[in-house]
C-alpha cells in the first residue's frame, strides 16, 4: 500500500521556547483539546477584523468527516450550515498522516509535533509488564495549543478532545473538558481497540476547573432523562428488530452520539459565559463510528453482499442523520458567536471497504468486519470563515476533484497560534498557512516564530507525572467500578456500560514465523 504520509516543507523546523507551569493534585491533571488552521491558495479578502483585535475562534474537530459525503449532503439541503460555511470563507483538503490513528492525529493537530515528538503513537500500548492501557494525557510529550494558550495569557476552552484525560490545569481562566477513555473500553476479544470516550458523571480529574464537574454532572441527569427522545429527535424512531451483530454496532453509534451530545453541552456553556474565551474548541466523533459501522447500510450498492433491504430500511440513513447532527450542532454555536472565526477540520475522509466481503458470515460477525474505513489515507476536510479568513466560495455542487490541497495536520497548531497573535515553533512539523488570513490579519498579527516552545521543565514535570500514570488509571477504575446504582443507570441510559471486571489484555502477537505460542515444532 503506497504510504500517504505527511512531507514537511523545507521551511519547516527549528525550536520555540516559553514555560508552562504543570499542576498536579491527587489525580494528576493534564492534557486536551482541539486547534484548527487554514488553507493556501485564497485571494479574495472577507471581512477584516479591526487592527490590533483578535476576534474569538471557535474550532470543531470531526472525527472521520469525508468531502463526498458533505458535498453531496449539502447538494441535497441536509446541511445548510456547512454551506454557509462554505460560501462565507474557504474550504480544502487536508493531508493526513499515515496510520489514520485519531489520538494520533488529533495530538499532532493539537500539538504541531509527529507522532515521534508528542509521544501519542496508537490508542493504547502496553507497558514492560505486558500490561494495556488506553493513551492518555500523560503519554503526551509535547504541550498542546491549550497549554500555549494558557501560558500567553489567552483564554481557552476545550471539549472532548483525544487524550485530554487526566484533565490539565489551565491558567488564565482556561477550562476544559476531558475525553474519558479507560481500560474498561478496550474490547480486544472482538478486535475492537477502543470506543470513543465521554464524560462519566461523578468521577474526578475530568474538568478544569473542577467546579465545572457538578455541572457536567447535571448535563449527564438531563441527557439521561431525555436520552430517548433526543436520539429519536435526530436517527428517527428505533428499529424493532435487528440482529446482534447489528445491534451491537448501533450501541457504538448510541454512545458516541450521546458522548458529543455533553461535549455539544459543555461548549454552548463556554459561548454563554462572558468574556467569551479566546479559543473554545470542541470534538465531535459519532461521524467516524457510524461511518466504521454503517457504510454498507449507506451505500448498499456498492458492496457484493449488500445488507436486507429491512436493515438498508432502518439503517440507510445513520451516517447522514450523524452529519445533519454536526450540522445543526455548527448552527447552534455559531448563532452563540457570530462574531467569531470558525475553523472546521477532520483527521481523515472515509470510503468503503470490505467490498467483497459475506457480513452474514459468522467469522465476520464475530470479528466486528467494518464496512467503512480509511487505512489509505483519504485526506480530511478543512473549513475556514470569518473575519481573519480570506473567501473563496465552494459550492456545495463541487466535485471532490476540483477541491484543493490546503495543507497539512501539521499545520494546524501553527496556524492556530497566528491566528492567536502567538509565534509558532520552528521545530513543529508544519507552518501558518498564511495565504488563507487577510492582508489585514497578517498587518495587524505578523505571523513569528520562536526556535521552541518545550522546555526542560515542563518536559520533567510530565515525566514524573507519567511515574503515577498507572497508579492514577488503577484508582480511577477502582472509583468507576464502586459508582452507585443510580449512577450506573444514568451512565447506561447514555450509552456507556461500566463491566465488572476488568477488559482482558490483548492477546500476544503471533511468532514471526506466525505459529501459534505453544506449537511444536514439525
Amino acid at each position: 500500500m503506497r504510504r500517504r504520509g505527511i512531507t514537511t516543507p523545507p521551511s519547516v523546523r527549528g525550536k520555540r521556547d516559553k514555560t508552562i507551569g504543570i499542576v498536579r493534585n491527587a489525580w494528576v491533571r493534564f492534557a486536551v483539546a482541539l486547534v484548527s488552521a487554514a488553507p493556501l491558495f485564497f485571494v479574495t479578502d472577507a471581512c477584516r477584523p479591526s487592527a490590533g483585535k483578535r476576534p474569538p475562534l471557535v474550532v470543531v474537530g470531526v472525527d472521520g468527516l469525508e468531502w463526498r459525503l458533505v458535498l453531496q449532503f449539502a447538494h441535497e439541503g441536509a446541511l445548510p450550515n456547512l454551506a454557509r460555511l462554505m460560501e462565507e470563507g474557504c474550504a480544502g483538503k487536508l493531508e493526513t498522516l499515515e496510520p489514520t490513528l485519531s489520538p494520533v492525529i488529533w495530538t499532532t493537530i493539537a500539538t504541531g509535533m509527529k507522532p515521534e515528538q508528542h509521544g501519542i503513537r496508537d490508542f493504547a500500548f502496553t507497558d514492560e509488564a505486558g500490561v494495556a492501557h488506553v493513551s492518555t494525557s500523560l503519554q503526551r510529550q509535547s504541550k498542546a495549543f491549550w497549554n500555549l494558550l494558557s501560558e500567553a495569557g489567552r483564554t481557552c476552552h476545550v471539549d472532548g478532545w483525544w487524550c485530554t484525560w487526566p484533565v490539565e490545569e489551565l491558567e488564565a481562566g482556561g477550562t476544559m473538558v476531558a475525553q474519558t477513555t479507560t481500560r474498561a473500553q478496550i474490547d480486544f476479544k472482538h478486535g475492537v481497540r477502543i470506543w470513543k470516550g465521554t464524560y462519566l458523571k461523578s468521577l474526578p480529574s475530568q474538568t478544569w476547573p473542577p467546579e465545572l464537574g457538578p455541572v457536567m454532572d447535571r448535563h449527564v441527569d438531563a441527557l439521561a432523562e431525555a436520552a430517548e427522545s433526543t436520539l429519536a429527535a435526530t436517527f428517527g424512531p428505533p428499529a424493532k428488530e435487528t440482529s446482534p451483530f447489528v445491534g451491537a454496532m448501533w450501541e457504538r453509534v448510541q454512545q458516541a452520539f450521546f458522548a458529543d451530545q455533553l461535549f455539544l453541552d459543555a461548549a454552548r456553556d463556554a459561548l454563554k459565559r462572558a468574556p467569551a474565551s479566546d479559543l473554545t474548541a470542541v470534538y465531535f466523533g459519532v461521524t467516524d463510528v457510524a461511518s466504521h459501522s454503517f457504510w454498507r447500510h449507506f451505500e448498499p450498492g456498492a458492496f457484493k453482499h449488500p445488507p436486507p433491504a429491512e436493515e438498508v430500511a432502518a439503517f440507510g440513513r445513520v451516517i447522514r442523520d450523524t452529519y445533519r447532527f454536526v450540522d445543526a450542532s455548527l448552527g447552534e454555536l455559531r448563532a452563540l458567536a457570530p462574531d467569531a472565526d470558525f475553523i472546521v477540520l477532520s483527521d481523515h475522509g472515509f470510503h468503503a471497504v470490505n467490498v467483497e466481503k459475506d457480513f452474514s458470515d459468522a467469522d465476520a460477525q464475530t470479528s466486528r468486519i467494518e464496512s467503512g474505513h480509511h487505512g489509505d489515507a483519504p485526506p480530511g476536510v478543512f473549513i475556514a470563515c470569518g473575519p481573519s479568513f480570506k473567501r473563496s466560495p465552494v459550492a456545495v455542487g463541487s466535485d471532490v476533484e476540483s477541491l484543493r490541497m490546503v495543507g497539512t495536520v501539521n499545520d494546524v497548531l501553527p496556524t492556530l497560534l497566528a491566528l492567536e497573535d502567538i509565534p509558532y515553533g520552528e521545530d513543529m512539523a508544519g507552518r501558518p498557512l498564511r495565504q488563507i488570513l487577510t492582508d489585514a490579519t497578517l498587518e495587524a498579527h505578523p505571523i513569528r516564530s520562536v526556535a521552541t516552545h518545550e522546555d526542560a521543565a515542563w518536559r520533567a514535570a510530565r515525566a514524573r507525572a507519567r511515574e503515577h500514570a498507572a497508579e492514577a488509571e488503577r484508582h480511577f477504575e477502582g472509583a468507576l467500578r464502586t459508582l452507585d446504582a443510580g449512577i450506573l443507570k444514568t451512565l447506561k441510559a447514555i450509552g456507556y456500560t461500566v463491566p465488572e471486571t476488568g477488559s482482558p489484555d490483548p492477546p500476544p502477537p503471533p511468532p514471526p514465523d506466525g505459529k501459534k505460542p505453544g506449537d511444536k515444532p514439525k
